[in-house]
């Protein structure tokens, strides 16, 4: 620690003569415009912000030199404070330091009020850097809910120049808007890496969750060269186009919390259909908005009962058509309805002859709070579900 050779704290320390001194008039329209700078330097350039800070306290309190000190830890572990911001004579020193049991600033901040010296360099020799300490105003800079621990200061090298409570109370003010006003923009700072990092957590997984699905389905596509059993290689591409269609869905609401049913249907629709030139497809499909969540178990009946008709539609023609239509009715509810000019349905179908496919598309449509539908003439396979709003609530039919 540095000793005291000349004088000490208690000489050098004359806060009362702030009180005392008669105060000059205040300058409301200069502070008003110091604070809207100070703003517009947050907004713009916070980095700035303390310089800014020191410039306009040293041309309103029109002292000769005016810093600001922060405490931090230096490298080889002291506990110190740093002059992060200079303006007037002693600019040049800027990043210097002291340390943070044995200054005026410490002082200050352990009192956590103003704090007026004189001759402080007498105390603290390593303030004797040139120009005489004639009079020094320090005000804590702090924010109790940020670890934000400093000082604004001002000297007067002139023995001429006395501080006094109007220099205190602008130095407060521009200190508490500081140190309010970074503490927000640290808050928000925060809150912006914390949302980014987030969001780049879920682009990651939402990204990993893409590949998964796709490499599920190239190994069941793959599988098939090594299955020769056709009930097996029914069920593996059974099992490829849901995946598949899984992956579709999740691909298009992948940014969003909803989905356009319509979108979904078409896709899922086209991308089974198109690829096979015997079958003509026909989609007329209504906008209807539903919970991401919704749009992927409509997405697996389209596949289930656009798969269906594809298998079981058409066992002697080359040829055949499609239908697909998604649509509000009535009653408040949403049908989603696939038909197809293939043979008939039976007119006594067994129980088991819809398979395992209407059998999940019953369950799936059990999902939705809706049924499955089945009629023979004309022939259609319908799904109707109550329209659900955005989330994921049936509307109020009233």
């Amino acid at each position: 620690m540095t000793s005291v050779s000349q004088g000490s704290i208690a000489d050098a320390t004359i806060t009362p003569q702030l009180w005392l001194r008669e105060a000059h008039a205040p300058n409301i329209e200069a502070e008003r415009a110091a604070l809207s700078l100070l703003a517009d330097t947050l907004a713009t350039a916070p980095s700035d912000v303390f310089q800014v800070c020191a410039d306009l306290v040293l041309e309103l309190c029109h002292a000769d030199t005016c810093g600001i000190s922060l405490r931090e830890r230096s490298n080889d572990g002291k506990d110190i404070f740093r002059w992060v911001a200079l303006a007037g004579q002693l600019k040049q020193h800027l990043h210097g330091t002291t340390p943070r049991y044995f200054s005026p600033c410490g002082l200050c901040v352990d009192g956590n009020e103003p704090l007026l010296m004189q001759r402080p360099e007498l105390v603290y020799k390593y303030l004797d850097v040139g120009p005489a300490f004639h009079d020094v105003l320090l005000i804590p800079l702090t924010e109790k809910n940020s670890e934000l621990e400093g000082t604004i200061w001002i000297v007067a090298h002139d023995a001429t120049r006395k501080f006094d409570g109007e220099d205190a109370r602008v130095m407060q003010r521009l200190a508490l808007f500081t140190a309010t006003a970074l503490h927000l923009a640290q808050v928000a700072q925060a809150a912006k890496q914390e949302a980014s990092e987030k969001s780049l957590l879920l682009h990651e997984l939402d990204h990993r969750f893409r590949n998964t699905l796709a490499m599920t389905a190239s190994l069941l596509r793959h599988q098939l060269g090594d299955v020769a059993d056709p009930a097996a290689r029914t069920a593996i591409e059974a099992a490829r186009q849901r995946v598949q269609a899984m992956g579709l869905v999740h691909q298009m609401c992948s940014s969003t919390p909803t989905g356009d049913l319509a979108e979904v249907v078409k896709i899922i629709c086209t991308n089974l259909v198109a690829a096979d030139a015997r079958f003509e497809l026909e989609v007329e499909a209504e906008p209807v908005i539903v919970p991401v969540h919704k749009a992927a178990v409509v997405a697996l009946i389209s596949n289930e009962l656009v798969t269906n008709a594809i298998k079981h539609a058409f066992p002697d023609r080359a040829v055949g058509k499609i239908g697909v239509r998604l649509r509000r009715t009535a009653e408040n509810s949403v049908a989603l309805s696939v038909t197809d000019n293939g043979a008939p349905l039976p007119a006594y179908p067994p129980k088991s002859s819809g398979g395992i496919g209407l059998g999940l598309v019953a369950r799936l449509a059990h999902q939705l709070a809706g049924e499955l539908r089945v009629d023979a003439e004309p022939k259609q396979f319908s799904v109707v579900f109550p329209d659900f709003d955005i989330l994921g609530t049936a509307r109020d039919t009233r």
